[in-house]
């Protein structure tokens, strides 16, 4: 653009103020385009906002819901071990019925090898006097042979 005032072609020349009016309309769509920001902001915080509030009306139920699943699991917890504790006295009963079992089976066993040995050592004892019978027979049939044959 020239200096030139020019009316032919409608165009004006650029005034100061047309400068501070161009100004202005631009302060005005760069605070639109903050404003604008500001809004998307604002729109974001209460979406979070909300998200948050939702989040804190579901503590309660889920306070209640941890309570009941701890009541739950004390009461699983008590049942089991009273359940171990049946178990356990169970399996001493069962053990201390065994030991008996085993405690009068050996000694049922030490009573019929105790009567067996003694049984053996009479055997022996009446095979060691048999033995010297045979033995003194022998010698007094050996006697009488011996003196039957040189007579």
């Amino acid at each position: 653009m020239s200096n030139d005032t020019d009316t032919s072609g409608g165009n004006k020349p650029i005034t100061p103020n047309d400068f501070r009016d161009l100004a202005s309309v631009i302060d005005i769509f760069r605070t639109l385009g903050r404003v604008t920001v500001l809004e998307d902001t604002t729109r974001s915080h209460a979406e979070k906002i909300e998200q948050l509030m939702q989040w804190g009306s579901a503590i309660p139920h889920i306070e209640k819901d941890v309570a009941q699943n701890t009541k739950d699991l004390n009461a699983l917890g008590s049942r089991h071990t009273k359940e171990l504790n049946d178990l356990g006295q169970r399996l001493d009963k069962n053990v201390n019925e065994l030991e008996k079992q085993q405690t009068n089976a050996l000694n049922s066993l030490g009573i019929r090898l105790g009567k067996e040995i003694t049984d053996l050592k009479n055997i022996a004892h009446t095979t060691k006097i048999l033995g010297y019978i045979a033995l003194t027979l022998a010698g007094v049939i050996a006697t009488a042979l011996v003196a039957y044959h040189y007579r």
